[in-house]
């Protein structure tokens, strides 16, 4: 791959990162997940620590907060760009599909839960844990700078 393309890439690679680990934050589990709902936050914070953990493994953190290089082969920025999208499309999925449930159920049915508060005592902090280490490793940057990381 090009240097220019390669740059483009890494651009397009931080935009996606960034927009990934922001869904996470806008994750709201319906009432009727019932006993599932500790298994399911947890799921989801072990998905994004994994996702904060790959980005520090290749300095993707570091290229969106300090503009410094990544440290990835060509082919597994290509890789990761792909992924990215294809969970950038699972969270759009899923969205509409909350679109159209919302349109036709009951107010009951669309009851969810708030997290810090409905999650059980014994995974309160784990929780917590989690989701700051993942914060953290998410470069904590303005928008603007983590749409110029550099190769």
């Amino acid at each position: 791959m090009e240097a220019g393309g390669l740059a483009l890439s890494v651009v397009a690679l931080c935009t996606a990162f960034s927009s990934c680990m922001a869904c996470f934050e806008y994750i709201e589990l319906g009432r009727n997940c019932g006993s599932d709902f500790n298994k399911c936050v947890l799921q989801l914070d072990v998905a994004r620590l994994r996702l904060s953990r790959w980005a520090v493994s290749i300095g993707l953190d570091k290229a969106i907060r300090d503009k410094t290089p990544v440290s990835a082969p060509d082919e597994e920025i290509e890789a990761a760009l792909g992924l990215m999208g294809q969970i950038q499309y699972s969270f759009r999925m899923a969205d509409l599909f909350s679109q159209k449930f919302k349109r036709s159920s009951s107010a009951a049915a669309l009851a969810t839960y708030d997290t810090p508060h409905d999650l059980s005592v014994d995974f309160q902090n784990l929780h917590k844990t989690v989701r700051e280490l993942a914060v953290k490793r998410q470069a904590e940057s303005s928008i603007i700078r983590k749409a110029k990381c550099i190769v």
